[in-house]
């Protein structure tokens, strides 16, 4: 049980990242149309 709780938590801070990096790249991509 402990090991599929660690699990669950370690997915959610990969998808955290995935998502802040997912905006960086957003964010590139708008200041590079807009500039």
């Amino acid at each position: 049980m402990a090991k599929y709780l660690a699990a669950k938590k370690h997915w959610k801070m990969v998808l955290v990242l995935l998502c802040i990096c997912g905006a960086l790249l957003l964010i590139r991509w708008a200041a590079m149309i807009w500039a």
